[in-house]
């Protein structure tokens, strides 16, 4: 995942930076929240973590401002805290933040916040995708797909949601098909003339 590691303190900064490359994920890193929302502005981050007290902007206000920039991707936000009062953490969630460590910070706590981290903007972008523009073909109704394969309408949702879907008949189409059974049965009780009437002469 892409990590924006916002830590005013260089030592703390350096150790979380290493944590976060040797899982693998493409990290980057600053001082202060002023530049970590510039950053943010002009990148599309999955995560964030940082700290909470910081010159120039602290943690709740950078999550807050990263709150009010619409249409991009969610972006899971972690606050790392020597803070442990209710009325603070509280706070911290109303503003808009996910996830919260105390200080210092434990290596394993920090990767178990990530996956959890990385389940829920992978669900959003799964939700994005629904959400969005679906090219559809305008005579068989199939789904293409990411991977530009065509799909029925069922299989694209069976794979793409947890939905199950259900056939039933619209009040539209119910009173359509009524309306065709209805003719068909007229059509059918109607008698079949034959002599003079129906224009055939008797012998």
């Amino acid at each position: 995942m892409k990590v924006l590691l916002v830590e005013d303190d260089i030592a703390s900064l350096r150790l979380q930076h290493r944590m976060l490359t040797g899982w693998g994920h493409e990290v980057t890193a600053c001082e202060n929240g002023g530049v970590a929302c510039e950053l943010f502005a002009a990148n599309q981050y999955d995560v964030v973590v940082s700290d909470w007290i910081m010159p120039e902007l602290d943690g709740l206000e950078l999550c807050n401002r990263i709150r009010s920039i619409k249409k991009r991707d969610y972006c899971y936000f972690i606050l790392v805290t020597a803070q442990s009062r209710t009325e603070n953490l509280i706070q911290a969630i109303e503003v808009g933040v996910d996830d919260y460590l105390t200080k210092p910070v434990d290596s394993v706590e920090l990767r178990v916040r990530l996956k959890v981290a990385e389940r829920i903007v992978n669900l959003r972008s799964d939700v994005r995708v629904l959400q969005g523009l679906l090219p559809m073909c305008a005579w068989c109704k199939s789904i293409r797909d990411d991977s530009n394969l065509w799909e029925s309408l069922e299989d694209y949702f069976s794979s793409h949601t947890c939905a199950e879907l259900t056939h039933a008949i619209c009040p539209t189409c119910l009173a359509r098909q009524l309306e065709l059974l209805d003719k068909q049965d007229s059509a059918a009780s109607e008698p079949h003339l034959l002599g003079p009437e129906a224009g055939v002469e008797s012998k």
